[in-house]
């Protein structure tokens, strides 16, 4: 997903006769069907990786599986300043699995104070 977007905005850059190491582009100059097509394919890629990680067997795994792998894309994607609006339910995703993992580990060793 950054590298298609990156890949995307070197495209732009060229056409502008620009050096795209040196600008930080704004989504707003990329027409609205790319952006379509990148919000669809965020959301595919949230639908694999919950596939994916439902091929653990234990909840624990599936779980920090979702949480390294979204970190993985979300550092990504900040390191490339790339910003769209359904990176929030990235994000969003990415902050209830931490939450999901460390309530499951608290019950786990402290159920008895519940």
């Amino acid at each position: 997903l950054a590298a298609c977007v990156h890949t995307l905005k070197a495209k732009i850059f060229e056409a502008q006769g620009q050096q795209h190491s040196d600008l930080e582009i704004q989504l707003e100059f990329i027409p609205h069907t790319l952006i379509s097509c990148l919000s669809d394919l965020s959301m595919r890629f949230v639908e694999l990786l919950k596939r994916l990680a439902g091929q653990h067997s234990k909840l624990r795994s599936k779980t920090v599986f979702l949480i390294n792998n979204l970190d993985q894309v979300l550092q990504s994607l900040k390191k490339q300043h790339i910003e769209f609006s359904e990176l929030k339910t990235l994000r969003s995703l990415h902050t209830n699995s931490c939450s999901q993992f460390v309530n499951e580990q608290l019950s786990s060793h402290f159920q008895h104070l519940h």
